[in-house]
């Protein structure tokens, strides 16, 4: 009996001595960060994105490219002023005494000022002054010099090919969708950027919380180390326990240099979206986030939230448009397969004088005029052109088409997944926190059990590693509730208008 009570006096002693002295393998403190830390609500990174991100300042500036062209196909109607002058002068033999010399010498000089242009209905038109004076030698000759002007306009109005302002206009209704298009891809890629920045957000949140379990992992593991090895030295529990305790903690090292590693990659990710880089120092910096992820209970109606998605997302409407321009090119080639049939008119006054107010006097009483209208039809043999380019609209029209329904399947599968993912994640929060708290009571009464020298620190390890899983999974159940909800948002295309009424 002495001897039992002093063998358990100095295991006390021992015990008691090699609790106050610090752990030999206790490693030191990692270094403090000396970045600067910047806390960052979601509102905040979504703002910054709006104001920098690269992907959706270039979608931005394409509606710019066909304003251009709808400016470019007005200037084709811009009437078109025009001065033209010349002179021609001969001097040559004649073989007649009815040309009034024998040999004959004449200065002509003349000029013409009009505008020019056409309109959509596919004529166009010429409306001009012409004046010219003549000198000659020839003795036949009543005015020298003579003096001619004139003034007049010429119309060239197409009846079937290229005919009416239906056809000429289609340039500008192709544009119009072009530019159309360009605005719903900006929209298109806005709602992605927003989406992205926003999982980006979520995903360093995530990392922050899996890098904090396994923070408290580590603590656990190291207090038991701490407990096996003053056992071990004072000879109340064999080295093994000490080793696998010693092991437990250089994985949970491990796994913290690893969560370490995650986040940095996380906060790049975000910093790419909300911060363009252009030098070092624009990253270099530590994203704080200051929101925490909520659970929200809501039921989701896919029927409904499948018609708000065939309505609002920006890539089927995308589509539609294109579908509507491969139909406007469709009628215009069909259009190009009819000959031309043009009609023609011209109207002139003109006067002559032995000088240039004498011309213009004539003209000014109109006696005399000349007028004129015809008809001009053209056929090619061939119309391999307008052939060519019809088949090509037709194949564009029928590849718009099966695109559009593609993407509208595609489009209800991310809605029905969305959907599905809520209610699913919904199940596994309320699943993971019940996982917690009995994982929390195991090790609790795992203990007490190792504390009375019932188990071993195998088996305590694993309630620790039981416990630490469950902690992960309840983390990252309410973050991918969160993500879930964000991505049915993004599906049915109200991302972009919730964000904007905020």
């Amino acid at each position: 009996m002495p001897r039992f009570l002093a063998t358990v006096l100095c295991l006390a002693a021992a015990t008691l001595c090699a609790a106050q002295e610090p752990p030999a393998d206790t490693p030191p403190e990692p270094p403090k960060d000396p970045r600067p830390r910047v806390r960052y609500t979601l509102d905040d990174c979504l703002r910054l994105a709006s104001e920098n991100n690269l992907d959706l300042a270039y979608a931005r500036l394409e509606p710019g490219l066909y304003e251009g062209d709808l400016i470019a196909f007005r200037g084709a109607y811009d009437p078109t002023a025009y001065i033209t002058f010349n002179r021609r002068s001969i001097k040559a033999p004649t073989a007649s005494a009815l040309s009034g010399a024998p040999i004959l010498d004449e200065d002509l000089w003349s000029g013409t000022a009009g505008v020019k242009g056409g309109i959509v209905s596919g004529a166009t038109y010429d409306f001009n002054f012409q004046t010219e004076r003549d000198f000659t030698n020839s003795s036949f000759s009543t005015l020298n010099p003579k003096w001619s002007s004139s003034y007049g306009v010429s119309l060239r109005q197409p009846l079937l090919k290229a005919a009416w302002v239906d056809y000429n206009l289609v340039s500008a209704r192709l544009s119009r969708n072009s530019h159309r298009q360009s605005i719903f891809k900006v929209e298109e890629t806005a709602s992605t950027t927003l989406y992205n920045v926003e999982f980006a957000y979520w995903t360093l949140v995530n990392s922050i919380r899996q890098r904090d379990v396994k923070q408290r992992a580590l603590e656990l593991a190291q207090r038991l180390y701490e407990v096996n090895r003053n056992k071990v030295r004072a000879g109340a529990l064999a080295p093994i326990e000490e080793l696998r305790a010693e092991s437990e903690v250089a994985s949970q090292k491990e796994g913290i240099i690893l969560a370490e590693n995650t986040i940095e990659d996380s906060q790049d990710e975000l910093k790419r979206l909300i911060r363009p880089f252009n030098a070092p120092a624009d990253w270099d910096f530590v994203i704080e986030p200051a929101d925490e992820p909520a659970f929200e209970a809501t039921a989701v109606d896919p029927e409904a939230a499948i018609s708000r998605a065939l309505e609002n997302r920006p890539e089927l409407e995308q589509l539609r448009i294109a579908m509507e321009s491969a139909k406007i090119n469709e009628w215009k080639y069909g259009r190009d397969l009819l000959p031309t049939v043009d009609l023609t008119g011209s109207l002139r006054y003109s006067g002559l004088g032995r000088n240039f107010g004498d011309s213009l006097e004539g003209i000014r009483t109109s006696d005399f005029d000349t007028w004129e209208v015809g008809i001009v039809i053209e056929y090619p043999f061939g119309t391999r052109a307008a052939r060519g380019g019809l088949a090509r609209a037709e194949a564009e029209r029928r590849r718009a088409d099966l695109s559009l329904r593609n993407t509208e399947q595609t489009v209800v599968l991310e809605v029905r997944e969305a959907a599905r993912e809520i209610n699913t994640t919904a199940q596994r929060i309320e699943a993971t926190k019940t996982a917690v708290r009995l994982a929390r009571r195991s090790l609790e009464a795992e203990q007490a059990r190792y504390d009375r020298g019932l188990t071993t620190s195998h088996e305590l390890l694993q309630f620790q590693k039981t416990l630490t899983e469950a902690e992960s999974n309840e983390t990252k159940a309410v973050i991918d509730h969160n993500i879930a909800r964000l991505k049915l948002r993004k599906s049915t295309g109200t991302l972009l208008t919730e964000r904007a009424g905020r």
